[in-house]
C-alpha cells in the first residue's frame, strides 16, 4: 500500500487517568533529527526539536493518522524518497513531553539490495566495492563492502542514496553507506545469490598422506607444500573437488605438527577486510578471504598458491566458484557461513 495514503492506527503506551486526556502531535524529521529524538528523554520548549511539533488533537489512547491529510506535497515527496520521517507523538503535558514509549515512527517501505556477484566487471573484480561512509555523502570516509552484503535503503540525499548494512542480525552503526543513485542498477541487485539446498556451507578437506611436493611461487622461489583435496556440493548438487595447498616451507623443516590444522571441524566466518596479499594471484574475487575459527589464530580460506597454515586455492577458476558458494550462505541471523572439516589419516 502507498505509504502516503495508508491510515496508521496508533495506540498510545501512556497510561494516565482517563485515556481521553491523551493528546497527539506529529513531527517531520530528517534522519539526523530522528537520531536526536531517539536519544532524548523529554521534549520541552527549549529542546531543539520542539519547534518541529505540529499539534493534532485530544483523541484518547488511539489515533488514525494519514500522511496525505497533513503533509505538504513537498513533504510527502520527501517521505517517499526517504529524506524525512513522520513521527507521531502521544503526550499528556504539553509543556513537558516524556518520550519513552510515547512516539511512533512511520518508515518508508523498506527496499533491500545486495552487492552484485558479477565479478567480471572491473569495479567488482576483486570482490569489494567502495562506498562513501558517514552521516552524509558530503562528510565521509571510503569504506569497502564485499559481494552479496545486504543493504537497506534508508534515504536519498541529493545525487546519493544512503544504505544501512544488515549483517549478522544487526546494523553496523548509525552511519550510512552512500552510493551515487545512478550507479545502483550497475552495482546492486534486488536478489541475493542463490543458495544451496543445504542450510550452511560445508567443506571437507582430505589431507594427502604423501610427502610435500616441490613447487615454485609467483616470484620464482622454490618451496615445499602439503596438499589436500577440498570437496563441496555446489548449488546444482554437483560434487566439486579442488586441489589446495595447506602448509608451505622454504627450508628443510617439513613435517606435519601441532601447528597444522590436521583433524577436526571448524567454523567459517564472514570476510573480515580486504587482503591485498592476493594481488599477485590475478584471480577474480581474490581480495575476499574467509577466516577459519581456529584457536584465535589467523587461518583463512583464500585464493593463492603459498599457504602459511591456511587453505590456499590455486586452481584456475576454482576460487571464483568456491567464493560465490560461500558468500551465498550469508545470513542475517548467524555469525558463521558454515563449516570446514579436515581429515588426515597419517602416514
Amino acid at each position: 500500500m502507498d505509504i502516503l495514503n495508508k491510515t496508521y492506527k496508533v495506540t498510545s503506551q501512556i497510561s494516565y487517568g482517563n485515556n481521553s486526556e491523551i493528546k497527539w502531535a506529529y513531527m517531520v524529521l530528517t534522519y539526523e533529527e530522528l537520531e536526536v529524538l531517539k536519544n532524548a528523554q523529554k521534549l520541552t520548549k527549549n529542546h531543539s526539536l520542539y519547534k518541529k511539533l505540529y499539534w493534532l488533537d485530544t483523541t484518547g489512547s488511539i489515533i488514525n493518522f494519514k500522511i496525505s491529510n497533513y503533509l505538504t506535497n513537498t513533504e510527502q515527496y520527501q517521505v517517499k524518497l526517504g529524506e524525512v520521517y513522520v513521527v507521531i507523538i502521544a503526550y499528556i503535558d504539553k509543556e513537558n513531553i516524556v518520550l519513552k514509549d510515547s512516539y511512533y515512527i512511520i518508515y518508508p517501505e523498506k527496499e533491500y539490495y545486495y552487492i552484485k556477484s558479477d565479478y567480471k566487471s572491473n569495479e567488482l573484480r576483486q570482490g569489494w566495492i567502495y562506498f562513501r561512509y558517514g552521516k552524509s555523502p558530503d562528510n565521509y570516509t571510503l569504506s569497502p563492502l564485499y559481494v552479496n552484503v545486504k543493504l537497506e535503503k534508508v534515504k536519498v540525499h541529493g545525487k546519493f542514496t544512503g544504505f544501512r548494512v544488515l549483517l549478522r542480525d544487526k546494523y553496523f552503526d548509525n552511519n550510512l553507506y552512500w552510493m551515487s543513485t545512478e550507479n545502483i542498477n550497475l552495482f546492486l541487485s534486488n536478489k541475493p545469490l542463490p543458495k544451496s539446498s543445504e542450510g550452511k556451507a560445508k567443506l571437507i578437506v582430505n589431507i594427502n598422506n604423501s610427502k610435500p611436493s616441490k613447487m615454485t611461487n609467483y616470484d620464482g622461489d622454490d618451496f615445499y607444500s602439503f596438499t589436500g583435496v577440498l570437496s563441496y556440493t555446489n548449488i546444482n548438487n554437483k560434487l566439486i573437488n579442488i586441489k589446495v595447498n595447506l602448509d608451505s616451507y622454504y627450508d628443510d623443516n617439513i613435517h606435519i605438527n601441532e601447528s597444522n590444522i590436521i583433524n577436526g571441524t571448524y567454523n567459517i566466518e564472514y570476510p573480515d577486510h580486504i587482503h591485498n596479499l592476493a594481488a599477485k594471484y590475478n584471480e577474480e574475487l581474490n581480495y575476499i578471504w574467509f577466516p577459519i575459527e581456529y584457536n584465535n589464530e589467523n587461518r583463512y580460506i583464500h585464493s593463492g598458491l603459498v599457504s602459511n597454515g591456511c587453505v590456499s586455492v590455486s586452481q584456475q577458476g576454482a576460487w571464483q566458484d568456491l567464493c560465490i558458494y560461500l558468500l551465498s550462505f550469508m545470513n542475517d541471523n548467524d555469525i558463521y557461513l558454515g563449516t570446514i572439516e579436515f581429515i588426515y589419516k597419517g602416514e
